[in-house]
């Protein structure tokens, strides 16, 4: 079973101070190395099992029960220490999880923004305009005409140069700039995001394996009662299936994140 290092809580903090996401993994980068990591945990956990369930079996056949009992003993204690590794990377992922949907919200509302400010600008011009345009209708009811001329004149340069900072070309290149840039940055948190649910799904599943596994305590009680081989067998099958039910779950969970 595999652990990754987590970002702490003042990490966390550190990153959105920062306003950047230049800190996100590649999302192909990221699911290359969920996939390595999830085959390896998978192969390994299954040698063990066959190890433990063969062991199991050989100290049984063999009427070894000081040797059976020592076995389980060290057994559960490993399988405990794991539970409460699984624990903490849920509790870790969970705490990436709340990150990553805050920096979603945070571009969603930098975007919102961003189009405000464009509407505020083009509002701006649109008032200019209009003020303009009254400034020469008072000019067409009297004066000289040389006067009105140089006038109309001077108003008509500053139409034009309003018309040139309204752009609708240049300003929609740098709107769909932006709009493209934000859109980028939003589509791989959301696939982060994902990975991430994902991931917690996957833990959980393995936490609930793991609760069955310790239900197998009830086959070997540390009183020198014999144990049933019949008993014994039929429930190490059924922890058997339930570990196939689980990986069978993890790799469908993979696919759909791909």
């Amino acid at each position: 079973m595999s652990t990754n290092n987590r970002n702490n809580p003042q990490q966390v903090n550190n990153i959105e101070e920062t306003n950047s996401l230049d800190f996100i993994i590649n999302p192909i980068e990221l699911k290359d190395m969920e996939s390595f990591n999830k085959s390896n945990d998978e192969e390994r956990e299954e040698i063990d099992f066959k190890v433990f369930k063969a062991t199991v079996c050989s100290l049984i056949e063999g009427k070894k029960d000081e040797e059976l009992k020592d076995y389980l003993y060290k057994w559960y204690q490993n399988q405990e220490t794991l539970f409460k590794t699984l624990k903490e990377q849920i509790v870790n992922l969970l705490e990436e999880n709340t990150f990553f949907e805050k920096q979603y919200k945070k571009q969603i509302n930098l975007r919102c923004q961003d189009l405000k400010d464009v509407l505020d600008k083009r509002e701006y011009f649109n008032q200019e305009i209009k003020k303009v345009k009254e400034e020469i209708q008072l000019l067409q009811t009297g004066g000289t005409q040389a006067e009105v001329k140089r006038k109309f004149d001077k108003l008509n340069q500053k139409i034009n140069d309003l018309r040139y900072d309204l752009n609708p070309k240049a300003e929609r290149i740098e709107l769909t700039k932006k709009v493209n840039k934000t859109e980028k940055q939003i589509t791989a948190q959301w696939k982060e995001i994902e990975l991430l649910r994902n991931k917690v799904d996957t833990f959980d599943k393995r936490l609930t394996a793991l609760i069955i596994d310790n239900e197998l305590k009830e086959i070997f009680p540390a009183s020198e009662t014999a144990i049933s081989n019949e008993i014994k067998k039929r429930r190490l099958s059924n922890f058997q299936i339930e570990i196939d039910l689980t990986n069978e779950q993890d790799k469908k969970s993979q696919e759909q994140a791909n």
